[in-house]
């Protein structure tokens, strides 16, 4: 159970005043050491940034920002 590096992330994720989202890779501990979960946990962080960094100046894909939700790895 990784509930307290969930919390501090949650509370890190609170400080960021920036585009941001918690996504859980579900049934993967914080060192993403189950097969498939660290390749699920990059093909997020690549998504997050080929969408925020692909807008310019002032753009928004008007989407909600600090939505946390939660993935399943290898399906």
């Amino acid at each position: 159970n990784d509930s307290e590096v969930i919390a501090l992330n949650r509370d890190a994720l609170d400080c960021l005043r920036c585009p941001k989202a918690m996504r859980i890779v579900l049934g993967a501990t914080h060192l993403f050491e189950e097969p498939g979960a660290v390749e699920e946990a990059a093909a997020i962080a690549s998504e997050w940034f080929r969408r925020w960094f692909a807008l310019g100046p002032g753009q928004d894909t008007g989407s909600e920002l600090g939505e946390e939700r939660s993935a399943p790895f290898g399906a």
